[in-house]
Formats: C-alpha cells, structure tokens, sequence
C-alpha cells in the first residue's frame, strides 16, 4: 500500500509539472485582437482570462470552458471557447415594431456614445446577458437588460427590467444577480426577472 502511496503521490507531482498555460489568438471584426489565456491541467482545458484588456471587457462561463469578450471600441460580443471555437455573437440590427431596421455600425457612428451591447455576463453556459439601450432608438437613456441563447444566436430583452443604471454581480441558485438603480434581482437563463 505504501507503494501504491508513492506511485500515486509521484504521479500527482508529474501532472502537476504537466499544467500549462497556454495564449490563443483570435479577432474581433474590425480586426482587434485578443489573446485569450487557458491552462491545461491533466488534459482539461480552463479558460483563465484574457492577457491584454485594453479596449474590451469578458466574463468566463461557470464551467470556465468559455468566455464572452466584449469590445469597448465597437461593441461587437465574440464567443469564444477553448476549442479556439470564435462566433460573433453581436446583434447587427435592430428591428423596430413598425419594421425599420437599424444597423449597429449606423447608429454607434450617428451616436458613439449610445449603448448597443455592454457588459456581457454569463447566466448559465447557453446563456449571455448583456446591458443596451434597445429598443430606444432617441428618447431617454434608459439600460435594458438583454439576452443572447448561444444555441440559437437568438437576442431577446429581458422585460421589465430596466434602469439608468444596470449592473451584473454574480451568478447564485435564483439566477444572474443584478442590480438596476439600485435594487436586486435575478435575471434567469430563460429571461424572467425575480427578486
């Protein structure tokens, strides 16, 4: 048995030495790059962060299998996972109710200052929230809370959930914690609110 003990103990020194990080590179749109940091450990792969964050925000997903990053400069999402798997998650286009359509690149170059998708946040592995000023094109600069379904690429808005101010915490049991001007709810991965 001591034997076994030693084997066991050496063999989990030699994974140990067997964990490495490694950088993979890949490109928003407009060609920014980011290079994504992961560690391999035993064979599993773990995303750990990204290593350059000028101009973008992230948020890796609970299996730490995936990341969300966001770009501060155009407000593209990319999805990436550690496969090296990269789709663009941006919502293009707004349609309103009366069927205009309005593309993202014209209205950030009409209004750079206006809100498209910030701060996206993970509420389960299918799921991204994210803050945006939609569906108001002029109006008052109200934040909306968002979601992105990864299976289906499918954008909806999470109702009655709004304020000048929104902010992601933390995912707990009831959901994506979230505060809006203030107040906490908790947003879930099929976009009902509850407090």
């Amino acid at each position: 048995a001591k034997a076994k003990a030693k084997a066991k103990a050496e063999a989990d020194l030699k994974a140990e030495a067997a964990e490495k990080n490694e950088i993979f590179i890949a490109s928003f749109s407009d060609g920014q790059k980011i290079s994504v940091e992961y560690n391999v450990k035993s064979g599993k792969k773990n995303i750990k962060g990204v290593s350059n964050t000028k101009d973008i925000s992230y948020d890796i997903s609970p299996s730490k299998k995936a990341i969300v990053v966001q770009s501060t400069k155009n407000q593209d999402m990319l999805y990436i996972d550690v496969n090296k798997v990269t789709k663009d998650i941006t919502k293009k286009e707004y349609t309103s109710s009366k069927g205009e359509v309005f593309p993202k690149v014209n209205k950030l170059r009409e209004k750079p200052t206006y809100i498209w998708s910030i701060t996206p946040k993970f509420i389960d592995e299918d799921n991204i929230a994210y803050v945006s000023e939609l569906p108001w094109m002029k109006e008052k600069e109200v934040q909306y809370i968002w979601k992105v379904n990864l299976k289906n690429n499918e954008h909806t808005q999470v109702m009655s959930a709004s304020g000048k101010q929104v902010t992601f915490k933390n995912i707990t049991a009831k959901g994506l914690e979230t505060i809006t001007d203030g107040q906490v709810v908790y947003v879930n991965s099929s976009g009902e609110v509850t407090q």
